[in-house]
């Protein structure tokens, strides 16, 4: 079985237009890949600063992995020291 990569791409609402609320994230869209290098090809290339790369060894510990990648993006602490920082 071969390991399972996901580039998350992420900004807050205010920059989308669609809230006031500068410290709002959102989660704008995700590419899924099978190829590590691919997957770090597209993360360095996608022109958004606040991407994050995920590896797994199968699809339900990447969806897992995911879905607390979107919770470290809801709190303030988080990232106030990793997008932040």
């Amino acid at each position: 079985m071969s390991k399972k990569y996901a580039v998350m791409l992420f900004d807050t609402e205010v920059n989308l237009g669609v809230s006031a609320h500068p410290n709002k994230w959102v989660n704008i869209e995700n590419k899924y890949f099978d190829n590590g290098a691919e997957a770090l090809k597209y993360y360095i290339h996608s022109g958004n600063r606040f991407s994050e790369i995920i590896d797994a060894e199968d699809t339900y510990e990447l969806q897992c992995k995911m879905g607390e990648m979107m919770l470290n993006y809801r709190d303030e602490q988080w990232v106030n020291n990793h997008v932040y920082a």
